[in-house]
């Protein structure tokens, strides 16, 4: 495994994306954005039972149907490999598309029907056109691995730009790339997470994504974290590394808390429902 020693952080350079996701970077286990996530959204345990060098009885999953048309756009966006699988059917929905599929992604391929790899050209030829300048201009999915908060961490940034310290990152989108309704979709998918992560891996400013609807006309809109976003990312790392830590050291991976939880109402809730009595009583 060829690396470059850069002060705290080590720059490997010849690592797949199977074995980055497989987490064969580093002699011991490390800590991704993704886990950073699962900590925060569900539990330790949660991130304990889906990683590939702490769970013993660890299965790769297979792929999602769901997010094929978005893996398929990243792999010829940015490495320039067409690694679909046409399937010449209408639908998913007789034996012989599911076959094929299930062929395909055996072999490492990404299935799509016909209609879906055409949609997948086109969003490559409307991203084109719309390509703000000095995107994209660094080294494409190098894996980066730190130590943080003596805990080794990694990443693996779409581009680096590592003369200029810029990151940007590609994203595709089924529902709105509109600022207000992406900012919902990035909180959820943790992205925050990611942009404050892999801004801590490599001291880059700023961490930029372009975000790209999967639907005609394919519109393209671009991103940064406000400084409040960042600020509270950095807050929720710090814990999710403080409590992975304490995890490995102790060999404990807690779950949901056992006592009962209650349900607390949305600031909104409450209001719809005042609201729609108002409206039975006029």
């Amino acid at each position: 495994m060829g690396a470059q020693q850069q002060g705290r952080r080590v720059t490997v350079l010849d690592v797949t994306e199977y074995a980055y996701h497989q987490d064969q970077v580093a002699d011991e286990p490390t800590i991704s954005r993704s886990f950073i996530h699962t900590m925060i959204q569900r539990s330790p345990w949660h991130a304990w039972a889906q990683h590939p060098r702490l769970n013993p009885e660890y299965v790769t999953p297979e792929g999602e149907a769901k997010f094929d048309l978005g893996t398929a756009a990243h792999a010829l966006f940015l490495e320039g490999r067409d690694l679909v699988e046409v399937i010449f059917a209408d639908d998913w929905k007789t034996k012989a598309a599911k076959e094929a599929r299930d062929l395909a992604r055996a072999h490492g391929r990404i299935p799509l029907l016909e209609d879906q790899y055409i949609r997948v050209l086109e969003m490559l030829t409307a991203l084109d056109a719309q390509m703000p300048d000095g995107f994209f201009q660094g080294e494409k999915e190098v894996t980066v691995v730190w130590r943080d908060r003596d805990v080794l961490c990694r990443a693996r940034p779409d581009s680096y730009d590592s003369d200029l310290g810029i990151i940007d990152d590609y994203k595709t989108t089924s529902k709105s790339a509109e600022p207000a309704a992406w900012s919902k979709s990035m909180l959820s998918g943790g992205f925050d997470l990611q942009a404050a992560f892999y801004m801590r891996a490599t001291g880059a400013t700023p961490f930029r994504f372009l975000v790209q609807e999967t639907f005609e006309p394919y519109a393209v809109q671009t991103f940064e974290l406000a400084p409040d976003a960042l600020a509270l990312a950095n807050r929720k790392i710090d814990w999710a590394l403080d409590t992975w830590k304490a995890c490995v050291e102790a060999d404990h991976w807690p779950g949901y808390p056992s006592r009962t939880a209650f349900v607390t109402l949305p600031p909104w809730a409450e209001q719809q429902w005042f609201d729609r009595e108002a409206r039975d009583a006029a």
